[in-house]
């Protein structure tokens, strides 16, 4: 066990306490001890405060425990923050839009893209293409609107069927 994680256990747990947040669990552990990564997983009745609209207080109460425990602890730091299973969820979601799409390309050949994801999201997606779909690639693109993520099959992979039919122009 990290000598950093009782002190990570303590700072959450006041960092919530002064919050007025009642958490019926708390559990920190690590991700990477070299690098310093560790997964704070807590459980409270308070969860859809702490998440907020599509997640984004959930990223900036994030944001601050990284903070307060990098000050603390005197050392760069990364806190992945799960709350009431809120990421397996939304993780699990997105992986199910990437199978579908993962499918649409594999039947018609044509590149799939998907939109707005965070940097985060977006190296997820890499990781789990390239470890259950061997004939697919994926690469990330800049464009004036963010980054896109596109799917395709790779170099010398077939198509699995015809091509979707392109609706006339009228």
């Amino acid at each position: 066990m990290s000598s950093h994680v009782p002190t990570i256990e303590k700072l959450a747990q006041g960092f919530f306490e002064s919050l007025g947040i009642e958490l019926t669990g708390l559990e920190v552990t690590v991700q990477d001890e070299e690098s310093h990564i560790y997964m704070v997983k807590i459980s409270s009745t308070d969860s859809p405060l702490l998440i907020g609209p599509h997640g984004r207080t959930l990223e900036e109460t994030q944001s601050l425990l990284v903070q307060i425990c990098e000050k603390a602890l005197e050392t760069h730091c990364l806190i992945h923050l799960e709350i009431n299973d809120y990421l397996a969820e939304k993780q699990k979601r997105l992986f199910s839009i990437v199978d579908r799409k993962v499918e649409l390309c594999k039947r018609n050949g044509i590149d799939q893209v998907i939109y707005e994801l965070s940097g985060y999201e977006r190296k997820q997606v890499h990781a789990y293409i390239s470890e259950t779909y061997p004939d697919i690639a994926t690469k990330s693109i800049d464009w004036d609107k963010g980054r896109e993520l596109h799917v395709m099959l790779r170099e010398g992979v077939a198509p699995t069927g015809e091509p979707a039919p392109i609706a006339p122009l009228l």
